[in-house]
């Protein structure tokens, strides 16, 4: 069952439950400028924002560059993009343009060791234009080196629009 699809109404709803999940990361922490772990948190933990929710392994490439590994990939999410990405690498699920598009709040996450917000105006498939946001929350299980980062993703569409096909952002 495909998840609601949210309008521009539903914005501060949005907001809302992505404020509350960094504030659950934000808890989590246990200091100032140590990362949380993914076994600090539980699947209940998770509850307000199941089918939302993606988890990315961190791999390193040799030339420095980084891919994300998907351990798991939220059901709304899978229904949006029309495919799963579990337990395969995202940049063998699409193009290498498409790719670099989607690292910069990853990339800012890595280096920053913070939460990072993503928020786009997007061309689905059917041509019609639809907002998506992302929380980026990096994950280390030593505390300092990130290895592993938890995503919430919504889209949100301009009126009663919306796309036949959800690209990932």
């Amino acid at each position: 069952m495909m998840g609601k699809m949210t309008t521009e109404g539903d914005r501060e709803r949005i907001a809302t439950l992505l404020d509350n999940l960094e504030a659950l990361w934000l808890a989590k922490k246990p200091g100032p400028n140590i990362l949380p772990s993914r076994a600090m948190f539980s699947h209940a933990d998770y509850r307000p924002w199941m089918g939302h929710l993606c988890i990315y392994d961190l791999h390193h490439r040799a030339d420095g560059s980084i891919r994300l590994w998907t351990r798991l990939k939220g059901s709304i999410i899978t229904e949006y993009d029309k495919r799963d990405d579990t337990g395969k690498f995202l940049d063998e699920c699409m193009s290498a343009d498409q790719y670099h598009r989607i690292l910069s709040p990853y990339l800012q996450a890595l280096e920053s060791g913070q939460p990072v917000r993503y928020d786009r105006k997007v061309a689905g498939q059917s041509e019609s234009i639809y907002h998506g946001v992302k929380l980026v929350l990096p994950l280390a299980n030593d505390g300092v080196t990130v290895n592993k980062f938890v995503v919430a993703i919504y889209f949100w569409f301009p009126s009663d629009r919306s796309a036949e096909s959800t690209p990932y952002i």
